[in-house]
């Protein structure tokens, strides 16, 4: 069977290439990354320099052929090999013969094209979409310049207490974040927690809002009926019976945070503040795709803010500063923070 187009995992690829018979690049014309800077930083079975000495020295069939049968023949062609065309057309067709060209996509990719000589790139051109514009290069520049957000994106930065949980429910309910909402936290272990918790809050206010888990715990299948559900807007909150919300959100780890397009993201917001630049791009990537606009809110305690003003927030690009909101705990009703209080002490 012949092959026109080719959608792999960097693993699988280094299988075929090794253990799959007949197998061969040696047709390549284009070779796309998605998710570049992931893909050049892990090892995935050695799949560059499988894939690139693949590609420059790619396995020739050792299949007799017989070409005049082949042209007189009425039957599916074979795959055949480099040799078997030079025998059929002369040395004439390596000189039309083009290199591989290589595409490369990531959001937090580096202009240090030193990075890309794995992938045997020659002469690379560089495309970076910054705020508000398109610019082309092919000069090196330092690491930071490419961490940019659309001029779509409005940021915030959320003074908390230590009361975080209540922090957020302040939050959620005075900006009415209740659609389409992504909570990041750093792990697994929080996220279950902070579910437990709105799970119990809502319920004892009989409230139809929904919140879901997303986890490396959680099984694929069940992740992807979320997901669909998410999307559709169609978020059970309890255990049958049960009924079904517009109000949902999801919590989740940076599991979430790169390689997902999910379909409404209208907030994204980081319980954890993001340990870095780059994590906080992926995370605010959910939100403001293509062109529609989305919000993305990070809550920062005091004794993390000046680390996260001139780390994460100081390194990025954008046309527009960041929003400073904060907590103002006398706004609070006391019978949401009596509920808070009973919930946490238990």
């Amino acid at each position: 069977m012949l092959i026109d187009i080719l959608i792999t995992t960097p693993g699988r690829l280094a299988e075929h290439i090794l253990h799959t018979p007949g197998f061969t690049l040696q047709h390549l014309q284009y070779l796309v990354l998605d998710e570049a800077d992931r893909l050049l930083h892990q090892s995935f079975q050695n799949w560059t320099e499988l894939a690139m000495k693949e590609i420059s020295t790619p396995k020739v069939l050792q299949t007799e052929v017989d070409i005049k049968a082949l042209l007189e023949s009425t039957d599916e062609l074979p795959i055949i090999g480099q040799r078997h065309v030079d025998a059929l057309f002369g040395d004439s067709v390596r000189s039309v013969r083009k290199d591989v060209r290589k595409l490369i996509f990531s959001a937090t990719l580096s202009y240090d094209v030193g990075k890309l000589t794995a992938l045997g790139i020659k002469d690379p051109e560089i495309v970076s979409v910054q705020a508000g514009k398109v610019e082309q290069t092919g000069e090196e520049k330092g690491d930071d310049a490419v961490f940019s957000v659309p001029t779509t994106l409005r940021e915030y930065a959320v003074s908390v207490t230590d009361d975080k949980p209540l922090c957020l429910l302040y939050l959620l309910d005075k900006y009415r974040l209740q659609e389409h909402t992504l909570i990041f936290t750093h792990s697994t272990e929080t996220a279950t927690r902070l579910n437990h918790f709105f799970t119990q809050f809502y319920k004892s206010r009989e409230s139809e809002v929904s919140t879901e888990v997303i986890s490396s715990e959680v099984p694929l299948q069940r992740r992807k009926k979320l997901l669909t559900a998410f999307t559709s807007g169609r978020l059970n909150m309890y255990p049958p019976p049960c009924y079904y919300t517009t109000d949902h959100r999801i919590i989740t780890t940076d599991l979430l945070s790169r390689g997902m397009d999910i379909k409404g993201i209208q907030h994204v917001i980081s319980y954890d503040s993001p340990p870095t630049s780059r994590i906080y791009i992926h995370r605010a990537g959910r939100t403001a795709r293509a062109g529609r606009d989305g919000d993305v809110w990070t809550l920062v305690a005091d004794k993390e803010a000046r680390w996260y003003w001139k780390s994460v927030v100081g390194v990025i690009k954008r046309s527009s500063k960041v929003e400073r909101v904060k907590v103002v705990e006398s706004e609070i009703p006391t019978e949401v923070k009596a509920i808070y209080h009973s919930i946490v002490e238990v």
